[in-house]
């Protein structure tokens, strides 16, 4: 088993819901609770998943197939552009920004 650091448990939700919002036909919910676990462990009030949320469909909505380095041009990288994003510095920014919604009793 491995042990989920906290701080990482934004990201991932943000992976997670760009996968939903591209594939909104697979009820990842009922094969995974991947995303109920990142919710539970990352003590934030409502309103940090509703901004998490609406990154994640503004994100996918902004990926072109252009972006998708790959000659199909049918499809788009979800999982590459997401997996990428996970590195950049603008979403550590906005994961940063999301302290201010950490549950009181989550703090140090």
């Amino acid at each position: 088993m491995y042990v989920i650091k906290i701080e990482r448990c934004s990201k991932n939700y943000f992976f997670i819901n760009a996968l939903l919002e591209r594939y909104p036909e697979i009820e990842f919910d009922k094969l995974d609770h991947s995303a109920a676990v990142y919710f539970e462990l990352s003590h934030y009030a409502p309103e940090a998943y509703l901004k998490i949320d609406s990154l994640a469909k503004d994100f996918v909505s902004n990926i072109t197939n252009e972006d998708t380095y790959y000659e199909d041009e049918k499809s788009k990288g979800i999982f590459i552009q997401s997996m990428e994003y996970l590195k950049d510095k603008k979403l550590d920014d906005f994961i940063k920004e999301l302290d201010k919604y950490m549950s009181k009793y989550s703090r140090n």
